[in-house]
């Protein structure tokens, strides 16, 4: 048999349904019930999403350096050659033929957007392995001034393929030759733009 003290300054076992009121100035207060302690949970963070894949972009930037590296092997010659001619020929005592005829205009206009061309796509590609958008329009402006020289080149080829009887190996040679630089001049527009080169050059350096 128990005894249950009430009362002031009874003891209580904690949880218990008796709660005796205390008295006032009584140095004795009821304990609170007791509350058990919540469940221990373990906080697991969230799984870092996978960083978006540089494929795209670094294709694209690998094909404007090779594009740039071809068309300074054009570029160069054609300005000298448009520089170099007038100079030439009033060096041999030719002044009729020393000054900028209309041939000599065109490659220099030609040399000079192929220059351009150059310097654009050798800048975009670095800047794109850098993860810059500044990259993107260089890249793909370089790409449609090469892209244009090519279509151009490919028209005049394929005039003198069915005007000289003479040029017709080496010129079905350029045009293949045009074609697959045609090719490449456009999937590097298309690798530049995608989404996914976007999305590489914007996400943050592992």
């Amino acid at each position: 048999m128990t005894n249950q003290w009430t009362g002031a300054g009874a003891p209580m076992h904690p949880g218990s349904p008796y709660q005796p009121a205390p008295h006032p100035g009584s140095p004795y207060q009821p304990v609170p019930p007791y509350q058990p302690a919540p469940p221990y949970q373990q906080f697991v963070g969230q799984p870092r999403p996978p960083s978006p894949s540089g494929a795209t972009a670094i294709t694209a930037a690998v094909l404007s350096l090779f594009g740039a590296f071809v068309l300074v092997g054009i570029a160069v010659p054609l300005l000298v050659t448009a520089v170099g001619a007038p100079i030439f020929m009033w060096a041999i005592d030719e002044p009729a033929s020393s000054g900028i005829t209309p041939m000599t205009f065109g490659m220099l206009v030609v040399g000079i957007l192929l220059a351009v061309a150059t310097l654009l796509l050798a800048l975009g590609g670095i800047k794109i392995i850098q993860r810059k958008r500044a990259g993107q329009p260089q890249v793909v402006t370089g790409s449609v001034i090469a892209a244009g020289f090519i279509v151009v080149q490919l028209v005049f080829v394929g005039f003198g393929v069915r005007s000289v009887e003479g040029f017709r190996g080496f010129g079905v040679f350029g045009i293949v030759v045009g074609v697959l630089e045609l090719i490449l001049a456009i999937a590097t527009i298309v690798l530049a733009v995608v989404p996914s080169t976007g999305r590489w050059i914007d996400s943050p350096r592992s």
